[in-house]
């Protein structure tokens, strides 16, 4: 038997041995807890995290995905905050809202539908977040790129 075979045996085991637990939301450990692997996924964890998620290329990876993110939900943010009021929006943040997806928009009207302007104001920043959210990395990235200029439309 190799070795992921072992593992998936292992995590069927602990699901299946703690499945009321798991589905009532109280179980608090993983599925490898308790089981005969238990101690090969917490070595194999340590080794992951000190080769693999503590090195510098990594952390490059984080810091310019953080920049990234944090660049998309300024954009979006600041176009969101004014769309569907009084307030005229600007050109940037007209086009900006065009990019929202139909499907996003549309939820935010039925959701916003007899609310007050602060619940509404919520609800523009969660359709903000759930956009960024629910984007793809290789489409935040994309589209990133696109609104600095790095590539073309």
């Amino acid at each position: 038997m190799n070795v992921q075979n072992y593992l998936i045996k292992c995590a069927t085991h602990g699901f299946v041995s703690n499945y009321e637990a798991i589905m009532n939301g109280t179980y608090g450990y993983d599925l490898f807890h308790g089981t005969y692997a238990e101690g090969l996924m917490e070595a194999m964890g340590a080794i992951a995290y000190r080769n693999a998620f503590i090195s510098e290329p990594i952390y490059k990876l984080e810091i310019a995905a953080g920049h990234m993110l944090e660049f998309l939900l300024d954009k979006f943010v600041k176009a969101a905050i004014y769309f569907d009021t009084e307030k005229e929006l600007g050109t940037i943040d007209e086009k900006v809202v065009t990019l929202i997806s139909d499907n996003y928009v549309e939820r935010y009207y039925m959701d916003a539908t007899g609310k007050s302007e602060e619940e509404k104001l919520y609800l523009r920043i969660l359709l903000v977040t759930d956009l960024v959210c629910g984007m793809t990395d290789s489409y935040a990235r994309s589209l990133y790129q696109e609104l600095n200029g790095i590539i073309e439309c």
